[in-house]
């Protein structure tokens, strides 16, 4: 048992070393997000309605439904062309949702990714929606500053709602 716990110590020690030399997005800006610790519950299924510019309804595989609020992601005045956006990229299509905290309400919080891309950094960097200052504890800090700079980028180059 005294070896078991010693190589697992050290395999974390080492992970976790490993992990503070790669170089991550923006890390020199935001962060390293290997200095967080989010914990996400993943659901797997098929959006069935887009309800507006950054909410959607989810039916999960297990059959059950959840209304989602993109996190981050606010819509606003872009309210059409956003809803159009998550129509073209999400209805019918099957998606998963990632739900930090609360995860067996009806009504979430959530990143929602389809084919490994995250749709509500899309919507911010392609100037879809603004940025929208998460919940406490339903988005990392390191994931927060990325999408900030993301949002920054778009109005930069003036994209979409920045264009004006």
């Amino acid at each position: 048992m005294k070896y078991f716990l010693v190589i697992a110590l050290g395999l974390v020690f080492c992970t976790n070393a490993a992990a503070q030399d790669k170089k991550f997005e923006l890390q020199d800006v935001c962060g390293s997000p290997t200095t967080e610790s989010m914990l996400y519950t993943v659901f797997s299924g098929e959006v069935v309605k887009i309800i507006d510019g950054d909410t959607i309804l989810f039916k999960q595989s297990n059959g059950k439904k959840k209304t989602v609020d993109l996190v981050t992601v606010n819509s606003g005045s872009n309210d059409a062309a956003a809803k159009d956006f998550l129509t073209k990229n999400l209805l019918k299509k099957k998606v998963e949702v990632l739900v930090s905290l609360n995860s067996d309400r009806e009504r979430v919080w959530g990143l929602v990714r389809r084919d490994n891309q995250e749709i509500n950094r899309q919507m911010i960097e392609q100037g879809i929606a603004a940025f929208q200052m998460p919940e406490s504890y339903s988005f990392s800090v390191y994931s927060s500053c990325v999408y900030r700079k993301m949002e920054e980028k778009a109005k930069q180059e003036k994209l979409g709602i920045w264009a004006k």
